[in-house]
């Protein structure tokens, strides 16, 4: 997979997702000390399930699965306590996708892409607590009305 084309995917993706952002479809996240004012605020797994849609169509051919656990400084400060992200493949070459990376305060950049020991070298250290790879209907269906909002929502604006 062509990190660069997987980059260009993911932003645009981003910029086309943002303005279907809505309260309907954003998890309702205890306030903690790094999470940022940020539109992208609670979106976190939502966004994943939509954007796992689309690079199952790019890329019918490679493993994606969703995340869920804690984003934390590689000094053990937890930067987002409760956060999902994208897992593209498996193993230690497996890429790390957040499309919501500026949830935290302290990250500036909107989306995330990398090995776990690139986002390392950046200072962030991502802790699974569950990977699954599909929509996870039964098993968290709360996310999974929340995220037939937003893929409704995006669907009519494309």
């Amino acid at each position: 997979m062509n990190l660069n084309n997987l980059a260009s995917i993911v932003r645009a993706f981003r910029t086309s997702i943002e303005p279907c952002w809505s309260k309907e479809s954003a998890y309702k996240v205890p306030e903690i000390k790094n999470y940022g004012a940020n539109i992208s605020g609670g979106q976190c797994a939502v966004t994943c399930l939509v954007l796992m849609d689309v690079l199952h169509d790019k890329f019918p051919d490679k493993q994606i699965f969703i995340v869920s656990g804690q984003l934390q400084s590689t000094n053990g400060e937890i930067v987002i306590r409760d956060h999902g992200w994208l897992q593209v493949g498996s193993g230690t070459s497996s890429i790390i996708v957040d499309p919501t990376a500026d949830q935290a305060a302290s990250i500036s950049e909107k989306i995330l892409i990398g090995t776990a020991s690139e986002l390392e070298a950046k200072g962030l250290r991502y802790i699974e607590k569950e990977i699954e790879s599909d929509h996870g209907a039964s098993e968290h269906p709360k996310r999974f009305q929340r995220y037939v909002i937003l893929k409704n929502a995006w669907d009519r604006q494309k």
